[in-house]
């Protein structure tokens, strides 16, 4: 069953620009929640790699796929406020940065991404 509260609903940042190892990278969606966190779903190697961006916290983590609905320009997320995995579980050290509308860290398949928008 589906919420109509807005919260649940993130759209996709269509201007959003982003670059895996300084190469363009096509293959990517970036969602943004009405409070302001961050779905980055990179479709890398065949595989879809989900992170969860909570700028306000400076926190980068794993969400489960599986509390995301893609839609045609947005995603419905289960919960008002997903949990992620930390990055202290990925494998690499996500280095974060965020600064004004520029987001950068390193993935779990240790390329630097960077996301502008």
């Amino acid at each position: 069953m589906f919420s109509r509260e807005p919260s649940h609903f993130w759209f996709e940042l269509n201007t959003a620009k982003v670059t895996v190892n300084f190469q363009s990278f096509t293959d990517a969606h970036i969602y943004r929640s009405p409070d302001g966190q961050m779905l980055i779903n990179l479709k890398q190697y065949g595989n879809e790699e989900f992170y969860l961006i909570k700028p306000d916290k400076q926190f980068i983590g794993s969400p489960h796929p599986a509390n995301f609905r893609e839609f045609p320009g947005f995603v419905y997320c289960r919960y008002k406020l997903p949990e992620a995995a930390p990055a202290g579980k990925f494998l690499v050290d996500p280095r974060l940065r965020i600064q004004d509308q520029v987001i950068e860290f390193w993935s779990q398949e240790e390329t630097l991404t960077t996301i502008t928008w």
